[in-house]
């Protein structure tokens, strides 16, 4: 009854919890930090303004590049007889988003048309961006990433445990020998009753169904538990596989995100728990927030060291 309790549980909050959808509100934390950002560019003209304007307005609609014509002389002036010249702005929405003063970090996706903050990825299936977007999984119908991760986690090693107590049961009964008592009470299903079959013959193929699934779905949970112990998605193991990406960091695939431990790499998806075990307990709670730990761990590195430049230096 635990093992099925704790398989429904995973499951089904697997299937309902709302994985980490990006909405429109990261566009309107961008222009909060746009209406802050300090712009004493007075040396330009009104025409030039109203470009840059125009400009945002083409990046927020997802309407990149732009073909524009300009008016000018053969000479490079304007005025007299002019030539209209097409010139082509192809806008970086990186640097873009730099200008605004949008968070470091933070990408836009032109499908969703909105800016979205690191570790997101948009969802072709869903159409989507999802924080965390490890994959979108047909058998839940779901995505999977950040607020339902450790569910779809959970849901595995439970289930791969459960595939494996029942290839015991079935093993333990299947070359033993039963009475006609036992087996009858082993029988479900009234059709399988019917068959005339043999209760060896039905228990072994009971065993034979539960360990492959046992293995295939503990193959599957030792996938993502290396992910876990890495800090990475799906998605981002691609991504941190690229060559270039493999010569920034010595032919090595590194993980920008990991705290540098397992312990700590294990909190990103889990929360703070003391015995690891106890994580994959049921539970409700809400996932960490990593926008939240990261500024906590800013914040501490930087009051550590204004204490550190406060204190008097050691005598020899």
């Amino acid at each position: 009854m635990v093992l099925l309790f704790n398989i429904y549980f995973n499951y089904a909050l697997c299937c309902a919890t709302d994985p980490g959808v990006i909405t429109a509100k990261w566009k309107a934390e961008a222009d909060f930090h746009d209406a802050g950002v300090d712009n004493n560019e007075e040396d330009e003209d009104e025409e030039g303004d109203l470009e840059q304007d125009s400009d945002d307005n083409e990046l927020e609609t997802g309407r990149l590049p732009r073909i524009r014509p300009s008016a000018v002389t053969p000479d490079g002036k304007n005025g007299g007889d002019r030539v209209q010249l097409l010139r082509v702005q192809f806008i970086d929405p990186q640097s873009v988003a730099r200008q605004r003063g949008v968070e470091d970090g933070m990408s836009y996706c032109r499908r969703c048309r909105h800016f979205r903050p690191q570790r997101a990825h948009h969802c072709s299936v869903c159409n989507r961006c999802i924080a965390h977007l490890d994959h979108h999984c047909p058998w839940v119908n779901n995505c999977i990433g950040r607020d339902n991760y450790r569910y779809f986690f959970s849901f595995l090693v439970w289930l791969a445990v459960g595939c494996y107590y029942a290839a015991y049961m079935s093993y333990r009964a299947a070359y033993t020998d039963l009475s006609r008592e036992q087996y009858a009470r082993m029988l479900v299903l009234a059709q399988v009753r019917s068959l005339n079959i043999s209760a060896s013959n039905t228990l072994q193929f009971v065993f034979a169904i539960s360990a492959s699934a046992g293995l295939a779905v503990s193959i599957l949970a030792s996938w993502h538990t290396f992910l876990i112990a890495t800090a990475q998605t799906s998605v981002e193991l691609q991504i941190n596989r690229h060559p270039r990406n493999r010569r920034l960091h010595g032919g090595k695939v590194v993980s920008p995100y990991s705290t540098g431990s397992i312990h700590g790499n294990w909190e990103l998806v889990f929360g703070r728990c003391k015995y690891k075990i106890l994580s994959l307990m049921p539970s409700t709670r809400l996932p960490p927030n990593p926008r939240t730990l990261s500024k906590k761990k800013r914040t501490t590195a930087s009051e550590d060291a204004s204490v550190n430049a406060g204190a008097p230096d050691a005598m020899v």
